[in-house]
């Protein structure tokens, strides 16, 4: 996001004494948001941590949803995401923005998630209706078993044994 003259926006912090701090180029506000919420997270806070990761859910599904076609793949993904997150959380530092971190993170999955369906495509073939055996809806009608010879055979079966 950049402004009118080309350059990134300013995050403008207002000092203790109430006047505008120098502009400084930084982080969104979500950006910050989470970066709390996951530092707090790493300090054990359960509530922080949820509150992240719903926070998070429709972001990720908006980068997948550019991925993927299938919406069940765009879901596996949020949730792979969401588990490398869950995994590697003790590597974000609070200094630095959560923003990069999580889209690195999300990109590694989307890639590793992409390359295993290329691998997985390149070894199936494709089911037709000419792979069926009985492609026909008819098939098997005149090979139904006769119900006394199938009675017949239930009666002479070994007793249960216990």
């Amino acid at each position: 996001m950049t402004e009118r003259n080309g350059r990134p926006p300013q995050l403008r912090l207002v000092g203790s004494d109430g006047n505008a701090a120098p502009a400084v180029p930084g982080p969104t506000s979500r950006d910050t948001d989470w970066a709390i919420l996951m530092a707090h997270a790493q300090d054990g806070d359960r509530s922080a941590y949820q509150r992240l990761l719903r926070e998070m859910a429709p972001y990720l599904r908006s980068l997948a949803a550019r991925r993927h076609r299938d919406p069940s793949d765009v879901e596996d993904a949020v949730q792979d995401i969401l588990l490398t997150v869950h995994a590697i959380r003790h590597t974000f530092d609070p200094t630095r923005p959560f923003g990069p971190w999580l889209v690195t993170i999300a990109n590694r999955r989307f890639i590793d998630r992409l390359r295993r369906q290329g691998r997985r495509r390149d070894r199936e073939t494709p089911l037709t209706p000419g792979h069926e055996t009985f492609s026909e809806p008819q098939a098997n009608l005149e090979e139904r078993p006769d119900r006394h010879e199938l009675e017949k055979a239930i009666d002479e079966l070994p007793p249960h044994a216990a």
